[in-house]
């Protein structure tokens, strides 16, 4: 048992070097204008004594901003991408045993290494949120299905159980579908059976399991004041980002995900593994289909064909493989293994081959410009001079080593900025930035574009210009 707990933690480590090199060498290079440029802000922002929500608007959950924190404070975004692999090697690990609640040892790594091709495949260059949640989604599933499989479960596994829905829940709540499920699963079953006193220490266990993360994260926004706009921006705000009209319909965003998911053979996958699983555990094989579709309705709620959305599903896509695995490969099929592999190359030629690329990419910069501009602040401010810039993410804050004049450092993607127009405005104008830098190119003509446009006519001189980007100094400044 220890020595097989050794090689799966060494094929997890493994695994986890491999994505470490598909990665770019940092957001600030390879990421520059994504989320995680955002990210990072967090966490330098963090670090240099603001405070979430107060002075770091943004519809996620509290986690997010806690995991970058910790990171740079451990060194910086290099301490961030670390935080970030450790979580997925955790997951692999994870993810392993999950496979042998269906397959032998050696179909367990075959597995792994299907499931690190789709995560690359998904994962949009790293450092998404739903990366670091994976080891809290997976090991939730694992106690559900070896429940559901054995009719047994330790006290401490409904603890971490409970744990990690808090966890999920405080760092985006379209994701926790899993623990509805089958927590209802567990109740209707318990009460069936007239167990009614396991019900209650079940649920008991799984509440001081979720405690033991809400009331410290709770007391500690309380103590700094920002617990009313945590629940403001991460529930309200979330669902109206959720509930804006996107522009595809419900049946194009399904033939989006089919696509993707045919690319990488989940759905043939799926369907194997439903046929095969039927024949053994029966009615288990659809309640936990049915399982898996409630969890991609919400994954895919907001209707935004985003691959990192679909990361929270890569855990329910590891029994469907290991099922088909074992099919493919069992006791009396061990002559074939080698040309199972043969044909898997074959299979998912492509996504190694666009994982060879990302090696191969890992150096390119792709934030010169704002790299240039970033110089420019930094050279013409004093470090405790304040900025703004227009919907560039936290890159430029970054590189000129300057904080955001305002808590919308980046404005929150809403096609309909009503709800946030009169708090950005009083944001902008309470604290006047230094420099402002707008780029033409991200005009959306929404309400905050027009209203910078007017405060920029009104208060700033054009100062310089690179490519598209244009740096503003505030015509009241001294210096």
């Amino acid at each position: 048992m220890k020595k097989e707990k050794m090689i799966a933690f060494s094929f997890s480590l493994f695994l986890g070097i491999i994505t470490w090199f598909t990665l770019a060498t940092s957001v600030r290079k390879g990421l520059p204008l994504l989320d995680a440029s955002i990210f990072e802000y967090f966490g330098y922002a963090m670090s240099h004594g603001q405070r979430m929500y107060l002075d770091l608007f943004d519809h996620k959950g509290p986690v997010i901003f806690l995991i970058n924190y910790l990171g740079y404070s451990i060194g910086a975004s290099l301490g961030i991408k670390i935080l970030y692999i450790a979580s997925l090697i955790v997951f692999f690990y994870i993810g392993y045993y999950i496979s042998r609640l269906f397959t032998g040892i050696r179909n367990s790594f075959v597995v792994l290494i299907i499931t690190f091709i789709i995560l690359e495949s998904f994962f949009e260059g790293g450092w998404g949120l739903e990366g670091y949640i994976l080891p809290c989604l997976a090991y939730s599933l694992y106690i559900f299905i070896k429940y559901f499989l054995t009719d047994k479960v330790k006290g401490y596994e409904i603890v971490l159980t409970g744990f990690s829905f808090a966890v999920v829940l405080f760092t985006k709540a379209n994701m926790i579908g899993m623990w509805l499920v089958f927590s209802l699963l567990i109740s209707i079953k318990l009460i069936y059976q007239r167990e009614v006193i396991s019900l209650l220490k079940h649920i008991g266990l799984f509440i001081i399991g979720s405690i033991v993360f809400i009331l410290p994260l709770c007391c500690y926004l309380l103590f700094q004041g920002s617990l009313e706009e945590m629940f403001y921006q991460s529930i309200v705000m979330n669902f109206i980002y959720s509930k804006e009209s996107s522009e595809l319909s419900v049946r194009e965003i399904l033939k989006w995900y089919m696509d993707q998911a045919n690319y990488l053979q989940i759905n043939f996958i799926i369907v194997i593994a439903i046929i095969t699983g039927w024949k053994r555990y029966g009615m288990k094989t659809l309640i936990y289909t049915i399982t898996f579709l409630f969890c991609l309705i919400l994954a895919l709620i907001s209707k935004r064909t985003y691959l990192h959305y679909l990361l929270v599903l890569i855990p329910l896509f590891i029994p469907y493989i290991s099922v088909t695995i074992n099919k493919l490969i069992n006791k009396d099929a061990s002559k074939y293994f080698l040309l199972l592999l043969v044909g898997l190359l074959g299979i998912y030629w492509g996504s190694l081959s666009d994982i060879k690329n990302k090696v191969d990419n890992r150096y390119n910069d792709l934030s010169l410009n704002e790299k240039e501009v970033a110089n420019y602040i930094s050279a013409h401010t004093d470090k405790q001079d304040k900025i703004y810039t227009h919907r560039l993410n936290g890159i430029i804050y970054l590189y000129s080593d300057r904080l955001s004049s305002t808590k919308f450092f980046f404005v929150p993607s809403l096609k309909d900025e009503t709800p946030i127009i009169d708090d950005f405005k009083t944001s902008i104008e309470k604290v006047p930035p230094k420099y402002i830098v707008f780029d033409s190119k991200w005009d959306y003509g929404r309400l905050t574009d027009s209203f910078i446009k007017e405060y920029i006519i009104k208060n700033y001189q054009l100062e310089k210009q690179i490519d598209t980007m244009k740096i503003y100094k505030d015509i009241r400044s001294n210096t």
